[in-house]
């Protein structure tokens, strides 16, 4: 990750190419592999070098952070849990899911009124299909996933991934997204996928975060259920209908000539960040804020 300076003024740069406003100490902190003490005083130096600006112990490269915008952004990312919360417990019950995470910008309490939120599901192996497809199911009955034309508080399921698989994009800015992600549920499996994907901490430390829902033992009783049906032959033959079926409907969305970095569709990982993949945006960004700073 290199010396904490360049650290911290890359963090800052990642977040000015992501558009967040600025970032707290505490965020900071926890990304980094330093005491508060030692961020502290590098903090201090960099605003004294004319390299950052502060407020109220929020830090941005482009200026000084307007507090106001922050709060705000943070108030509506916690609504949107809010709002969401009940359905986040019921996923407990899904069989094969056997953790789950909110990414993206509400993650990161930078979310707009107009946001969707990014849902991250650590499936079973084998299962990845079924699972999703009964999640979806059970998304589109409640009225929470998200439509064409309209994402406001909706669910968008764009990642589907067993706890050995290896995330495919490998930079800063994926790193970044997953070490913010807020769990929902299934701590034990979400630590398998990050010990997995130690490649992180090449980039950025991750925080450890509380589960937003409490454990349900009916609802995971029910899935326990319906994993014992689907187990053997049976959640086989369902599997490869279910896996050919959606695949089938997922490349039809792929027009010819489109960047579909973001689309990824294999036995142990399904990203759909396709058409908006923001990541390939960020990363450019990200090296052109880069080139400008005196490091």
């Amino acid at each position: 990750m290199g010396d904490i300076r360049s650290s911290i003024l890359s963090l800052l740069a990642l977040a000015q190419a992501e558009s967040l406003p600025a970032l707290s100490f505490a965020d900071i902190c926890a990304l980094l592999p330093s005491s508060a003490h030692e961020v502290a005083a590098l903090l201090m130096q960099l605003e004294k070098d004319g390299l950052i600006f502060s407020r109220n112990g929020w830090y941005a490269l482009a200026g000084t952070p307007d507090t106001d915008e922050i709060k705000k952004l943070g108030v509506l990312s916690s609504r949107k849990i809010m709002r969401n919360r009940a359905f986040f417990f019921l996923m407990q019950a899904i069989p094969f899911v056997e953790a789950s995470a909110i990414t993206g910008s509400v993650s990161m309490k930078n979310a707009h009124e107009k946001s969707d939120i990014d849902i991250l599901c650590v499936v079973t192996q084998g299962r990845l299909w079924t699972s999703r497809m009964l999640l979806l199911f059970l998304a589109e009955l409640f009225g929470k996933r998200r439509e064409r034309g309209y994402s406001m508080d909706k669910l968008c399921f764009n990642c589907f991934i067993t706890k050995n698989a290896s995330f495919p994009l490998h930079n800063i800015a994926s790193a970044h997204m997953l070490a913010r992600a807020l769990p929902l549920f299934g701590t034990e499996a979400l630590d398998l996928f990050f010990t997995e994907n130690a490649w992180m901490h090449e980039y950025i430390s991750r925080p450890s975060l509380t589960p937003l829902v409490p454990f349900s033992r009916p609802l995971r009783a029910i899935s326990e259920g319906i994993e014992w049906i689907l187990s053997g032959s049976i959640g086989d033959f369902f599997e490869r209908i279910l896996a050919q079926w959606q695949i089938r409907r997922l490349r039809n969305k792929v027009k010819n000539g489109t960047d579909t970095s973001g689309l990824v569709l294999q036995d142990d990982v399904v990203t759909l960040y396709y058409p908006d993949s923001k990541n390939k945006a960020v990363m450019a960004r990200y090296t052109d804020i880069l080139a400008k700073i005196d490091f």
